[in-house]
This record gives C-alpha cells, structure tokens and sequence, in this order.
C-alpha cells in the first residue's frame, strides 16, 4: 500500500521530534558513564545501561513507525525486532530507500542485543567495561544517525509533495 501525503508528513513530525531527541541523549550516556566510572557503583552502571536501553529504544521507536507507514510485512515475527532493524538497512524499489547503511545497522544490532539483555536480565549482573564500551558507542552511532535520517526525512518530504502534486491533477 502506497503511504498517503498525510501519513508521510505525520511521519517526518515523528522523526523531527525523535531525531532531536537521539541527539541530546548521547549527553546522558556521556555523563552517566562518567559518573559510573568516578563512582564505580552498581547503580551507577546501572544508570548507564538503561540510557544505552532508552537509546535504543527511541531508534526503535523511529523505525517501527517507518515499517508501519511503509507497511513492509516481517517475514519471522518470533525475530520481529531483529528483522525490523535489518529491514531499515534494505533499498526496496518501489517501496522507499534504505534508512541506514550496513555499518551502521551493524553497529546498532550491537546496541539492539544489548537492549534486549538489558529489558529481560532479572538475575544478571552487568559487565562493566562492556557497559561503558556500549556507552561511547551510542555517541558514535548518535553522531552517524544524522546524515541517514536527514537524508531519509528529505526523501519523505519530495514524496509527499509528489503525492500532493498527483493529487491535484486529478
């Protein structure tokens, strides 16, 4: 199903807000880290695990609502999140372009897994230096997000206006 002009607009308002927010988040892992390795408590690891968690989350969150307004099925539901980010890294014609490139999926798969141990370690304790070495990963990976996604918002804004155009004539 072809996205309409209003779901494409409603679409970049969602990855306006998101993408702003991904960009001061890199701040919070920063300082969380900082803190944890001054402080060296549990806690404060802790802390910084949920802000790599709450990263990542948002980067779902901005590719999920791309998967719904392009309504590109998932082909192995019992991978959906997996499958959803590998899914942002596919050209698909006709559909829309890729969302990130390879790298950069790759690097957030590693953030992805992550996110997933932290949503579901009950009885675990966290790896310090792994931690800390996701912390400076997500300011990595923050900084390479923005290319991709503004590049991607330009994209849905022509197609919108496309759509609006075609719209007109008819």
């Amino acid at each position: 199903m072809t996205p309409t002009s209003n779901s494409l607009q409603a679409l970049v308002a969602e990855l306006t807000m998101a993408h702003s927010m991904l960009q001061e988040k890199p701040a919070h892992v920063s300082a969380r880290a900082q803190e944890a390795q001054q402080l060296s408590s549990e806690a404060h690891l802790i802390a910084v695990a949920y802000e790599i968690h709450n990263f990542y989350g948002l980067c779902e969150y901005v590719f999920e609502r791309t998967g719904a307004v392009f309504t590109v099925p998932i082909a192995r539901p019992e991978r959906y999140h997996e499958e959803l980010l590998h899914q942002m890294a596919l050209d698909i014609p006709q559909v829309r372009p890729a969302v990130l490139t390879t790298t950069l999926k790759d690097h957030l798969d590693e953030l992805r897994r992550f996110h997933r141990l932290f949503r579901h370690a009950y009885m675990m304790s966290l790896d310090r230096q792994r931690v800390l070495e996701l912390a400076e990963r997500v300011v990595s990976v923050s900084a390479a997000l923005n290319e991709p996604l503004e590049r991607f918002r330009t994209y849905l804004l022509e197609l919108a206006d496309r759509l609006d155009s075609a719209d007109s004539i008819r």
